[in-house]
């Protein structure tokens, strides 16, 4: 019966599913699993103690390099491919930002930020910009650093983007952050900014308001293939050095997507809303469009969104002037086929929603694409 430590220096909820995915692997010959963990004891004694035949481990770089020096078979499951150990599995990083870039630009949007902590998600963030690159756009970028002032430069950035904004956090845990302080600016997700995490941690994920849309990281499936390559390597087949699992796909939720609101009548308004703005001149004819009553609708989108059908045709038309915007219209022309009854109330709803004048964001446009 092989011996084979399961080795972690945190029993986060990542690692968790890691080391979960591990022992629920198909089985080559029997084994028998221990889990250690750094927190509290010195792992590499406790190892030499036990003598495992191999060691698979979910480690950051110092406790990593600490297990190569036992000289066993081990798999190391990293975020980052420049890790010490042989054989390695993750999942594909730059693959993660680029999914989430893909998912906000179906979207239609034209603005985009990513929001980082320290220096983590450096490769998420290229999988980002290329994507964004590729299609014509940019992106502005933010981290948190661990610094007492954070949280005023965080609500400054997020005050400072250009709106409607497609906003990718490189994990749920900052994009969860991201979410409250729009909360605390007023800010409306995604109205103003959609929000797209990364990790899919489904509790956390679905316990925040709107509930955080992610890009699903396969953990479980990256712990069963760090098992199945451990069996490998104790029978002495050859195994690559690197193996990048791809992400799995994109959990919508309504922090990016009001379709993924759960009220069917909201999330047909919002469609329709998102496809004509400018021939649903009033909430009466979005009522009408949908067969209920205006009462009614106003009573839904309250209770799904905390506001009603009339900030969202607003919203939709103020997307729609900034196109015409930045091909050259003048303002009259513009609040006219926008369906705003005067110019001034189309600058002031566009100064409210946009945070600029229309002026003021044709300018920033200019200078932006300019950096």
């Amino acid at each position: 019966m092989w011996r084979i430590a399961l080795v972690s220096d945190s029993l986060a909820v990542l690692g968790e599913q890691v080391l979960a995915g591990a022992a629920l692997a198909p089985r080559q010959r029997p084994a028998h699993l221990r889990l250690f963990e750094s927190w509290g004891q010195d792992v590499v004694a406790a190892l030499e103690r036990w003598r495992p035949d191999g060691i698979l481990a979910y480690a950051g770089r110092q406790l990593l390099a600490d297990l190569c020096g036992l000289g066993l078979p081990l798999v190391a499951v990293v975020e980052n491919p420049d890790r010490l150990a042989p054989c390695a599995i993750t999942v594909d990083e730059h693959a993660v930002g680029a999914l989430a870039a893909s998912t906000l630009l179906d979207r239609g949007l034209s603005q985009f930020a990513f929001l980082a902590q320290g220096h983590g998600g450096t490769e998420r963030e290229a999988g980002w910009c290329q994507a964004l690159s590729a299609a014509g756009r940019t992106s502005s970028a933010f981290r948190l650093m661990g610094s007492h002032d954070d949280g005023e430069r965080l609500r400054a950035w997020l005050s400072g983007l250009l709106r409607p904004c497609g906003l990718f956090a490189y994990n749920d845990l900052v994009g969860i952050e991201a979410i409250e302080v729009c909360h605390d600016l007023g800010l409306e997700v995604p109205g103003d900014i959609s929000i797209i995490g990364a990790d899919d941690l489904i509790a956390r994920c679905t316990a925040t308001e709107p509930q955080l849309s992610s890009v699903q990281v396969p953990h479980a499936a990256i712990g069963r293939e760090s098992m199945v390559a451990l069996q490998d390597l104790l029978l002495d087949r050859r195994r690559r050095a690197l193996t990048c699992l791809p992400p799995a796909g994109v959990a919508l939720r309504a922090s990016s997507d009001s379709s993924a609101i759960g009220d069917e009548v909201v999330a047909a308004g919002m469609a329709a809303i998102s496809a004509d703005p400018l021939h649903i001149l009033t909430v009466d004819d979005l009522a009408r469009r949908l067969g209920v009553s205006r009462r009614t609708l106003e009573r839904r989108f309250r209770d799904a969104l905390g506001r009603g059908p009339l900030a969202e045709l607003h919203r939709a038309r103020i997307t729609r002037a900034k196109g015409l915007l930045l091909e050259g219209w003048n303002l009259p022309a513009i609040a006219d086929a926008t369906g705003f009854g005067s110019l001034s109330a189309f600058q002031r709803c566009f100064k409210r929603l946009v945070g600029l004048s229309p002026s003021g964001f044709t300018h920033r446009y200019a200078r932006d694409r300019l950096l």
